[in-house]
């Protein structure tokens, strides 16, 4: 499985790598309200725009998961009823349970 998945990076590593060389035209880059011009090679302002889409959702990801970092909201929790066996050691036998804190 891990092959397959090396393989699939140099693919993709490939790929880019051909869209770079092959769109290293110059593009100007305006955005409308402000007086500023932008000259890049396409590839860039390409893989940036994508870089910048990936990382907006990556931080869209991150605070939508940020209630469950967060821990217990209060209404339950998982909590171990027994770690350890009466010898001291890791009892795998022993099994979780859900408690409520409303209680």
């Amino acid at each position: 499985m891990r092959i397959l998945f090396w393989i699939f990076v140099l693919l993709v590593a490939a790929a880019l790598a051909l869209f770079a060389v092959s769109n290293r035209t110059g593009v100007v880059l305006s955005l409308w309200p402000l007086p500023f011009l932008v000259e890049a090679p396409l590839y860039l302002i390409a893989l940036g725009g994508a870089l910048l889409g990936f990382l907006a959702g990556e931080l869209a990801a991150w605070i939508a998961a940020s209630r469950e970092r967060g821990g217990s909201d209060g209404r339950s929790r998982l909590a171990t009823v027994s770690i350890l066996g009466d010898r001291g050691y890791f009892a795998p036998h022993m099994r979780y349970r859900w408690i409520s804190a409303m209680q």
